[in-house]
Protein backbone atom coordinates (compact mmCIF):
# COMPACT_ATOMS: atom_id res chain seq x y z
CA UNK A 1 0.00 0.00 0.00
CA UNK A 2 1.38 3.33 -0.97
CA UNK A 3 1.82 6.16 1.48
CA UNK A 4 -0.72 8.22 -0.40
CA UNK A 5 -3.37 5.50 -0.01
CA UNK A 6 -2.63 5.22 3.71
CA UNK A 7 -2.96 8.98 4.04
CA UNK A 8 -6.33 8.95 2.24
CA UNK A 9 -7.56 6.17 4.54
CA UNK A 10 -6.53 8.17 7.59
CA UNK A 11 -8.25 11.28 6.23
CA UNK A 12 -11.43 9.31 5.49
CA UNK A 13 -11.34 7.85 9.00
CA UNK A 14 -10.95 11.29 10.58
CA UNK A 15 -13.76 12.72 8.44
CA UNK A 16 -16.00 9.81 9.38
CA UNK A 17 -15.30 10.25 13.09
CA UNK A 18 -15.92 14.00 12.92
CA UNK A 19 -19.23 13.48 11.11
CA UNK A 20 -20.28 10.94 13.72
CA UNK A 21 -19.37 13.33 16.54
CA UNK A 22 -21.24 16.14 14.82
CA UNK A 23 -24.38 14.03 14.51
CA UNK A 24 -24.15 13.01 18.16
CA UNK A 25 -23.76 16.63 19.27
CA UNK A 26 -26.66 17.77 17.12
CA UNK A 27 -28.84 15.00 18.51
CA UNK A 28 -27.86 15.97 22.03
CA UNK A 29 -28.59 19.65 21.47
CA UNK A 30 -31.96 18.94 19.84
CA UNK A 31 -33.22 17.31 23.05
CA UNK A 32 -33.69 20.56 24.99
CA UNK A 33 -34.56 19.05 28.35
CA UNK A 34 -31.49 16.83 28.47
CA UNK A 35 -29.24 19.59 27.16
CA UNK A 36 -30.50 22.17 29.66
CA UNK A 37 -30.45 19.81 32.62
CA UNK A 38 -26.95 18.61 31.70
CA UNK A 39 -25.26 21.97 31.15
CA UNK A 40 -27.55 24.44 32.95
CA UNK A 41 -29.02 22.65 35.99
CA UNK A 42 -29.75 25.91 37.80
CA UNK A 43 -31.78 27.23 34.85
CA UNK A 44 -34.69 24.92 35.65
CA UNK A 45 -34.57 25.99 39.30
CA UNK A 46 -34.61 29.63 38.23
CA UNK A 47 -37.64 29.05 36.03
CA UNK A 48 -39.45 27.41 38.94
CA UNK A 49 -38.56 30.31 41.21
CA UNK A 50 -39.82 32.78 38.62
CA UNK A 51 -43.16 30.94 38.46
CA UNK A 52 -43.42 31.01 42.26
CA UNK A 53 -42.67 34.74 42.30
CA UNK A 54 -45.25 35.42 39.57
CA UNK A 55 -47.88 33.54 41.56
CA UNK A 56 -46.98 35.49 44.69
CA UNK A 57 -47.23 38.77 42.77
CA UNK A 58 -50.70 37.83 41.53
CA UNK A 59 -51.76 37.06 45.11
CA UNK A 60 -50.34 40.37 46.36
CA UNK A 61 -52.14 42.27 43.60
CA UNK A 62 -55.40 40.54 44.52
CA UNK A 63 -54.86 41.41 48.18
CA UNK A 64 -54.16 45.02 47.23
CA UNK A 65 -57.35 45.19 45.16
CA UNK A 66 -59.32 43.69 48.05
CA UNK A 67 -57.82 46.22 50.45
CA UNK A 68 -58.69 49.11 48.14
CA UNK A 69 -62.26 47.83 47.90
CA UNK A 70 -62.39 47.40 51.69
CA UNK A 71 -61.10 50.97 52.11
CA UNK A 72 -63.78 52.31 49.73
CA UNK A 73 -66.46 50.37 51.59
CA UNK A 74 -65.15 51.81 54.86
CA UNK A 75 -65.30 55.34 53.50
CA UNK A 76 -68.90 54.80 52.37
CA UNK A 77 -69.86 53.47 55.79
CA UNK A 78 -68.10 56.41 57.46
CA UNK A 79 -70.06 58.89 55.32
CA UNK A 80 -73.31 57.09 56.19
CA UNK A 81 -72.58 57.39 59.92
CA UNK A 82 -71.80 61.10 59.65
CA UNK A 83 -75.19 61.76 58.08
Amino acid sequence: MKEEEKFKLVINGVVSELEQQRNEYLGFIEDNQVFISQFFPDYIKLLEQIDIMKNEMVKKEQQQEQFIQWQKDGEIIEVDFKL
